[in-house]
Formats: structure tokens, sequence, C-alpha cells
């Protein structure tokens, strides 16, 4: 299967039907200041960002939003560069493969976001893209990389097969495993849950199943899990 035949038009055959990407742009905003927003409140607002196959534009949303100012974003979706271009002029949109982008690019960046994209990578595909992107990052710097999670309590098989492009699904053990395949130098690692509630009232009635079910999964004999999530970040910094 030829996936750049697909990822061309890849807004149109996947999501433009049933997508009201403007709501959406609230909710993911919301779901990165909740999640992520220490990373970015102290930092210059002229950093460099490089966002690799931004879904929905989310992400250079929140930096519009938040007057980041120097931003590149790389696709190879035609359709969604275009729409993308129409919503933020004063950013910088490159059509390319990611891969060849990252060995041609001179720059190095301070931020490097990935949204919902790890997933459609085979397995020998996955460390070559993480070594370039470390290669990227400024001394100091993060590279954040936010997919679904194969942890998740809910939904995680539908996930990988809700688009035809995917490959595998990725949990904490799994990528931690594979960073440390790497052997980069001077890195460290967290990850978290997505933010899944919208104010203190769910904030707690969240907290009050989660624990109940996590009571349930001992009486089964099951694992709980600290990245539960549908979705999980991981941060890793260059040190």
């Amino acid at each position: 299967m030829d996936k750049k035949n697909i990822y061309t038009e890849y807004f149109y055959n996947q999501y433009s039907n049933n997508t009201d990407y403007k709501k959406y742009y609230l909710i993911t905003c919301k779901q990165i200041n909740r999640t992520v927003w220490d990373i970015f409140k102290y930092y210059n607002k002229k950093v460099k960002i490089l966002d690799l196959w931004c879904w929905f534009w989310w992400f250079a949303n929140y930096c519009k939003l938040n007057w980041f100012s120097n931003y590149t974003w790389v696709d190879l979706s035609k359709d969604e560069l275009s729409i993308a271009k129409k919503n933020f002029p004063n950013y910088k949109f490159i059509y390319d493969d990611i891969f060849e982008s990252l060995k041609s690019d001179q720059n190095n960046y301070d931020i490097i976001y990935m949204s919902m994209v790890f997933e459609h990578f085979e397995l020998n595909q996955c460390p070559i893209l993480i070594k370039e992107i470390y290669k990227k990052l400024n001394k100091n710097w993060v590279f954040i990389n936010y997919q679904p999670n194969a942890d998740s309590y809910f939904n995680s098989c539908s996930t990988l097969y809700i688009d035809i492009t995917h490959e595998r699904l990725w949990n904490r053990d799994s990528y931690l495993q594979l960073i440390k395949t790497l052997k980069l130098e001077n890195y460290k690692i967290n990850f978290r849950n997505s933010y899944i509630w919208w104010n203190v009232f769910w904030n707690l009635l969240h907290k009050s199943i989660k624990k109940l079910f996590e009571l349930f999964l001992l009486l089964m004999w099951y694992n709980k899990k600290y990245i539960y999530t549908k979705s999980f970040y991981s941060i890793l910094y260059k040190k």
C-alpha cells in the first residue's frame, strides 16, 4: 500500500466528513494547557518550534493563541497544508516527508512536537526517526511525542484500527525500551497521562471511578497502569 497517496488528501479521506476541527481546537488547547503547559510557560515566545505532521493543526493553533512566533510544520498532506496556510498565514509550512526533511534541514530546534504520528510507522522506522529528531534538538530542549496508548484501559484496539495507515501502538514500557536501545547521550524522559477532565466536579468523579476500577483490576489479578489514558505524552529532554 502506498501510504504517500493516502496522506496527500489525508484530511479529506479520513476526517473531513465527521470532524468539527474548530470545536476540536478548543478541546485540544485545554488539554495541552492542563498536561504540558509547564514545559512552555517560561519560554521566550521566539523559541524555534518544529511540528511534525500536525494533526488537525491543533498545535499550530495552540502556538498562535500563546504568541509563539517561530513555528514550522512539515507534512505530506496537501489538503491539510492548504487549510493550515489560510488559518495561520504567519507560520512556515513545508510539504515533505519528515525523514527527508529532518535529514536535509540545516536548522536545529528548541521544541519538536509530534502528535498522533508515531503509530503510523513500522518498527524499523521508529529508531531512525527518534535519532534524527534528537540530532535536531538544541541542548536543554525537548521533544514531545503525543500518541495513542496501548495500555489504555479502554479503546486501545479501536485506536489501532481506526486508520488503515496505523502500524502499531506503543505504551510506556515499549517506548522506554526503544529509547534505551538507541543509547542517546545526555537525555532524560518522562511520561504523562493525557488530561481528560474539564472542571473540578469531573476531576473528582474521574478520580473516584478510577480508584474503583483499579480495585476491580486488583481483585481480577490484573495490574493497574500508571499511564492509562487513551493517549499519552512522552517528553524527551536533551540535557
